[in-house]
């Protein structure tokens, strides 16, 4: 490990994208590709969260890993993601950072800028290949982020890549109820345009109306009642039956 007196003036160097200061510590010791900082951090991580697209390219062409994990377990990807840099995402891909590599609990560089609310970062990553009905291990899809963050321009951007609208997380809920429990009354309108369904159960009986009912959502519910199929009348015995 090179000395550590170095750490607080590379680290600096790839937060403010000073490329020169970068290229001459990794020419002087490559070991400085894979110093993180007291969060896991590698350089390449803190270039790319702070949008610093020639920090970044100067890092990859020297060799730094693409697939190091911080203490959060994102990889630079995710770490981009996150903070909305769409600048860098192009250099990271071309590196061979596959778009829908996996970070904390299955999570996508998708799954992370959805729940970041980051609109411009998700149709970028969409525009670059990644999958909308991408699924992390409790089976959550970005959609059921957007639902619950009630964001509709980006619900918007997964319904035209064809995010499935039904889709059930391990507790057998879909985007709707998602939306139902939080109250999200323009993402339920935008999921049941695409064809939700009202009638889903989760694995404990509940329907998105009765999640409402439960969270107090009352505009929301008196909206999903609305909503409902008309039931099917009732059929009488016929005469002689």
């Amino acid at each position: 490990m090179p000395g550590t007196s170095v750490v607080p003036i590379l680290f600096h160097a790839c937060r403010h994208g000073d490329h020169h200061t970068i290229a001459r510590w990794i020419r002087i010791d490559p070991a400085w590709l894979t110093v993180q900082d007291r969060d896991g951090a590698t350089p390449l991580h803190l270039a790319a969260r702070h949008g610093q697209v020639q920090a970044v390219r100067t890092l990859l062409a020297a060799g730094s890993p693409l697939y190091r994990r911080d203490r959060h377990d994102d990889t630079p990807l995710h770490s981009a993601a996150r903070a909305g840099q769409t600048a860098v995402i192009a250099s990271l891909l071309d590196a061979g950072m596959p778009v829908d590599a996996w970070a904390h609990r299955r999570q996508t560089p998708l799954h992370v800028a959805v729940s970041a609310g980051q609109q411009a970062m998700a149709a970028t990553l969409l525009r670059h290949g990644a999958h909308a009905d991408a699924r992390d291990r409790r089976q959550i899809t970005p959609l059921h982020y957007a639902a619950w963050q009630g964001n509709p321009a980006i619900a918007e951007l997964l319904l035209a890549a064809c995010a499935p609208v039904d889709a059930a997380d391990a507790n057998g809920q879909t985007p709707l109820h998602w939306a139902a429990l939080r109250g999200k009354r323009q993402v339920a309108g935008q999921l049941l345009a695409a064809g939700a369904r009202t009638d889903h159960q989760d694995r404990f009986g509940n329907r998105p109306l009765d999640l409402a009912c439960r969270s107090g959502q009352i505009p929301l519910m008196v909206y999903l009642v609305s909503q409902a199929p008309p039931a099917a009348p009732l059929e009488h015995p016929g005469r002689g039956s």
